[in-house]
């Protein structure tokens, strides 16, 4: 019964396949390999308009048609779910793998703008959430990452591979899903231990979960192999104070001051430093912190009462009266209103976003293969016929 409900669903989507030339039948046949011998796209479980569906996304994709080809696989999964939650997605899951295996068979490269396929999928769920969706599509997308990364067998597949979970655990560490983006990551990282993104969620994750020596040991080979990842060290430097290393976390501290790093990390990074002076009541050195920090990036709100009160801390009560009476003048006048600390806690969404549109690049450059390989096997099931 839920099969016969799910056809009137489907055969509209059905309809751009046999456009593209590849019907139901000759899909659930299958054609013949003119080189190897083998079934193109032999016949697979499950209703023949439900691959028709899959196989007319994929032809959108081969045509850069990314929103149409999105949005097919997006209707083609959510009729699945309302029908058939567990065994649907189940066999719906086996048909995309399948299909897109059958593709690699003729050109690997085919791999990537179908995995960037799935990943927008996935990014289309996260605002329901819809567990099962959400588990459906970043299942298909991390199995075809690993797919590609294993038959291409190069650092370069493996880094694409890496970054496209560590995009998935990105998306699913902003809403709290923690334990599905840790397993992601973990993968992530088994696959390119020296993935910049993957290593520094990772780090941020343990932060999230109070995990801070976990942290500090992501995070620490992260920064040794990526010097310049502003990010990634000033999240070491913050742990490493945490699990009371202060002497290797001023290092990176000092490190982070200088002008090549992002503005928010050069503030939280004086912040930090003063902090280390104020804790061990080292007010000279935490005066001169505070100061560097105003000539380096004019003053802050936070900045100017930390001032104020180490000033009063030296017995220069006067000063601090007068530092603390040209608040509002200086706010006025453009300061920065709130401390770059809370900048901190913040996801890191812009070394994601930075990413993703790594991967989408990706994709794009791998089109043709896709499409020439769409082509070559409606060809072969044309024949067949």
């Amino acid at each position: 019964m839920a099969h016969r409900k799910l056809l009137a669903a489907f055969l509209p989507l059905a309809l751009v396949a046999v456009s593209a030339g590849v019907d139901a039948e000759s899909l659930g046949r299958g054609g013949r390999d003119r080189a190897a011998g083998d079934d193109v796209l032999p016949r697979l479980p499950g209703p023949p308009q439900l691959r028709a569906a899959y196989w007319g996304a994929l032809s959108l994709a081969g045509m850069n048609e990314w929103p149409g080809a999105r949005d097919s696989v997006v209707e083609l999964e959510r009729a699945v779910a309302r029908e058939s939650p567990v065994e649907g997605l189940a066999e719906l899951s086996r048909a995309q793998i399948d299909v897109a295996g059958r593709l690699a068979g003729i050109t690997h490269d085919c791999l990537p703008p179908i995995t960037l396929l799935h990943l927008g999928a996935f990014e289309s769920y996260r605002e329901g959430p819809d567990t099962a969706l959400v588990t459906h599509s970043s299942t298909v997308a991390a199995h075809l990452a690993e797919l590609y990364a294993g038959l291409e067998g190069t650092i370069a597949a493996r880094g694409f591979a890496s970054s496209a979970m560590a995009c998935m655990a990105g998306t699913l560490g902003s809403v709290a899903s923690f334990g599905q983006a840790r397993r992601l990551l973990e993968r992530a990282i088994r696959l390119d231990p020296g993935s910049e993104i993957a290593g520094l969620l990772l780090g941020a994750l343990d932060e999230r979960e109070g995990r801070y020596g976990d942290a500090v040991d992501v995070l620490r080979p992260l920064v040794q192999a990526h010097p310049d990842a502003g990010e990634a060290r000033i999240r070491l430097a913050v742990n490493l104070r945490r699990v009371g290393k202060a002497a290797e976390a001023r290092g990176h501290l000092a490190e982070c001051t200088q002008p090549r790093y992002d503005r928010w990390v050069r503030g939280v990074a004086y912040d930090e430093l003063a902090r280390l002076a104020l804790d061990g009541e080292r007010w000279l050195d935490a005066a001169a912190v505070l100061e560097e920090a105003e000539a380096a990036l004019g003053p802050s709100q936070a900045m100017i009462v930390q001032l104020s009160y180490v000033l009063d801390r030296l017995q220069v009560p006067l000063r601090a009266r007068r530092l603390a009476a040209t608040l509002p003048d200086r706010v006025e006048a453009g300061s920065r209103p709130e401390s770059d600390r809370f900048r901190y806690p913040v996801w890191p969404d812009v070394a994601l976003a930075s990413a993703r549109e790594a991967l989408r690049q990706r994709g794009q450059a791998s089109l043709g293969a896709l499409s020439a390989a769409i082509a070559t096997t409606s060809s072969v099931a044309e024949q067949a016929r």
